[in-house]
């Protein structure tokens, strides 16, 4: 999946590599941060007939 700026609809958190927070979330895995965002729901069309 390619995440591009404009699909991100907020920023929740930024932990730097070091971070007690992060390494408590994701254990030792981190190796240069972790960032939380949510993301836009895309809008389906639905083709409907008439």
């Amino acid at each position: 999946m390619n995440l591009y700026k404009e699909d991100i609809d907020s920023i929740y958190a930024v932990f730097k590599k070091d971070d007690l927070g992060a390494k408590y979330l994701y254990g030792n895995d981190v190796k240069n941060g972790v960032i939380l965002i949510k993301i836009k729901k895309r809008q389906k069309e639905w083709l409907t007939k008439t």
